[in-house]
């Protein structure tokens, strides 16, 4: 495979690929692995690393297909085509956003939906919240079951929300918090 193709294929993969980075999970098979560039075996292994490693992972499979076609070049151009498409449709929409900004109908537009999607974001949240405190959501034909340790986990992360809120503007010397955050992870873990 040529750099070239490296960069149509993953240019068209970043283009058509809707529903996050595992969208992109037959796209690649159907380009890669069944054009015969890429064996089953070897993509499943690329897919694991992919996975396990931080990041997008369809940045991450990128990188790794086009490091084995072209080296460092070649990663550098997969993971480029990958991003490139939606780098270039954001560009298009905030430009088109900027212009229309002024537009009574698009002010009115995005000063309503701003409150659904804030009750979007916090409804989630506390359903998140709920799904890992409630062992049985929404089986109400037994009696409820909470996990202890998400409760514990839970008023750990409130707690140290609070201790931060209190102590984030005071200027506090950088060692004793280290040393502090040290005994107290040998307490706990």
């Amino acid at each position: 495979m040529s750099l070239l193709e490296l960069f149509y294929v993953f240019f068209k993969i970043g283009l058509f690929t809707f529903g996050g980075g595992y969208g992109t999970i037959p796209l690649i098979e159907g380009e890669i692995v069944n054009k015969g560039y890429l064996n089953a075996e070897m993509f499943l292994n690329f897919v694991g690393v992919a996975e396990s490693t931080p990041g997008p992972f369809a940045v991450n499979i990128a990188t790794f297909i086009g490091a084995e076609y072209g080296g460092i070049l070649g990663s550098l151009i997969a993971t480029v085509a990958v991003v490139l498409p939606a780098f270039i449709i954001m560009l298009i929409i905030s430009a088109l956003l900027k212009n229309f900004s002024s537009n009574k109908w698009v002010k009115g537009f995005m000063n309503g939906v701003q409150p659904f999607v804030i009750g979007l974001i916090i409804s989630t949240g506390l359903l998140i919240i709920v799904k890992c405190l409630y062992v049985n959501f929404g089986d109400f034909t037994v009696l409820p079951s909470f996990d202890v340790t998400s409760i514990i986990v839970t008023a750990i992360i409130i707690a140290v929300n609070y201790v931060f809120k209190f102590f984030k503007n005071k200027n506090l010397p950088a060692i004793p918090l280290i040393l502090v955050s040290a005994l107290l992870g040998l307490m706990f873990f």
